[in-house]
């Protein structure tokens, strides 16, 4: 396969030949995948993968011929079993490469624990609840991020083999686990009215697992919703009672007797928690203009756009704190998962055909500080400086101010794009300058209308529509630092809360 297409992340066979110097990874959160340099590798058939995936759950150890004869075929392998496995090996060796190495009287799979998705989520899961006692936001963003690494039923495509079964009731447990760690994380945030929903669900789909009945009904209560978080616990209660003939445990109906009694000690801090996040604010570029043109394409371009700019964070590990017209405000516990996120988003997003829109340029800016979180959302000049830094930035761009960028180092600046962005006036009064500006290389694709002809083609268009309104006195260029009129529906809306 061509250098290009490894680069690019295009799926695809690759010949076994000279894989030793490429890095592998197996997927096995879901059905089993096997990647080297993000390029998915052919795998053979159903007990071929199987012998892989027992390997996989044991990576770095020997597993013994004889178990993996009978994690193959079970209680009643075949008289050519142990010949067939050897061929399943040899097949295995030209397709992922010699990582799989004779070992005594058995095989081993000679990777690192970081190579295989099921061991960095149990390692990202036990640094959270470390983190968990001591910063809460980052413990969330560590949970998301391991939790986005799942993508169905562990070992989804070799259900039958014991050992793997076993395995994969453990994994799901520890999800279920890192679930209910993430949500305690983010209660004590004070995101409780965001999760009542989320935790409804949860419940329906574990009715005996009692911890989520009792996050369920703290966020209800939290959000005032004291009738709701009592039902809640009936319903509990009367499904274990139908079900198990059993009561809810002890701590349960404590729980249920603090609501009813609104025991202060159930609500969060009453003073706004100070934090230190990252936000990556996003933006449209002309999306008013793009609206007015072409309705339908935008709404299927919009589609487009939310499924890859949620996906990105929710990769990262990011909180959607807010839509901002067809922008989106998202926090981080750390610069560096934001520039990721951003990084991701562009890059995705110049890979599409946009079709009857023409390229759909998404501006963005990060900047990190001190915030305080009231009610589910954030307040702070960290939050207003990202705004102004945003309406500095053109389609494909990404802004750093100079907080972000100290904090991130030389991440935020790869390539000959990158470099300081002038802001004239005093659109930054009184905070940190220059901003810094990833550019088209090193990481960014090019910018999507580089030109500006496509944003000339819509003004005139709109103009002729309008007619004859000039559209360049009604949508000013973003980089005017005198700029007051709205290009995107994420400008109008701040512009019309001034």
């Amino acid at each position: 396969m061509a250098a290009s297409d490894v680069q690019d992340g295009r799926a695809g066979s690759v010949d076994g030949a000279d894989l030793r110097e490429r890095r592998l990874q197996l997927r096995v959160l879901g059905p089993i995948e096997a990647l080297s340099e993000g390029v998915a590798l052919t795998l053979g058939g159903r007990k071929e993968r199987t012998a892989l995936a027992l390997l996989a759950a044991a990576a770095g150890k020997v597993v013994a011929t004889d178990d993996l004869i009978d994690g193959v075929w079970g209680d009643e392998p075949t008289a050519a079993a142990r010949s067939t496995l050897h061929t399943y090996i040899s097949n295995l060796r030209s397709r992922v490469g010699d990582v799989i190495v004779r070992d005594g009287g058995g095989y081993r799979l000679e990777i690192e624990p970081d190579q295989v998705d099921a061991f960095v989520f149990e390692h990202a899961v036990s640094n959270a609840r470390e983190l968990a006692e001591t910063d809460q936001a980052q413990a969330a963003q560590t949970l998301r991020q391991a939790l986005a690494l799942w993508r169905g039923h562990p070992y989804a495509d070799v259900v039958g083999s014991p050992p793997l079964d076993v395995e994969a009731r453990r994994l799901e447990e520890l999800r279920l686990e890192a679930v209910e760690a993430r949500i305690d994380a983010e209660l004590a945030l004070g995101r409780h009215a965001e999760l009542a929903g989320e935790l409804e669900v949860l419940c329906e789909e574990n009715p005996v697992r009692e911890r989520f009945r009792a996050q369920h009904m703290l966020a209800l209560y939290r959000s005032g919703r004291q009738a709701e978080a009592l039902r809640a616990y009936q319903k509990t209660r009367a499904y274990l009672a139908d079900e198990l003939g059993l009561e809810p445990t002890p701590e349960l109906q404590e729980l249920e007797r603090l609501i009813l009694n609104q025991d202060r000690s159930l609500l969060p801090d009453a003073e706004p928690q100070v934090q230190t996040r990252a936000f990556l604010l996003t933006d449209v570029e002309d999306s008013t203009v793009l609206w007015e043109l072409h309705t339908e394409a935008m709404r299927a371009a919009m589609a487009e756009h939310d499924r890859i700019v949620l996906g990105a964070v929710k990769a990262a590990g990011g909180e959607v704190v807010k839509r901002v017209g067809d922008g989106v405000d998202i926090a981080f516990a750390d610069a560096g998962a934001a520039v990721s996120a951003a990084q991701a988003m562009q890059i995705e997003l110049s890979e599409v055909d946009w079709r009857e829109t023409g390229p759909l340029g998404v501006r963005m800016a990060i900047d990190a500080g001190e915030v305080e979180a009231r009610g589910g959302d954030y307040f702070g000049p960290v939050l207003n400086r990202a705004g102004r830094l945003l309406a500095a930035a053109h389609g494909g761009q990404v802004v750093l101010s100079g907080d972000a960028h100290g904090l991130v180092g030389p991440l935020g600046l790869a390539g000959k794009g990158a470099g300081r962005i002038p802001l004239q006036g005093n659109r930054l009064a009184g905070h940190r300058v220059p901003a810094r500006c990833r550019g088209a290389a090193g990481g960014l694709p090019a910018a999507p209308d580089p030109t500006g002809r496509c944003r000339e083609r819509r003004a005139r268009a709109l103009g002729a529509r309008s007619g004859g309104t000039s559209c360049e006195s009604r949508w000013a260029p973003a980089t005017s630092a005198s700029s007051t009129a709205p290009t995107s529906r994420r400008s109008a809306a701040r512009w019309r809360s001034r």
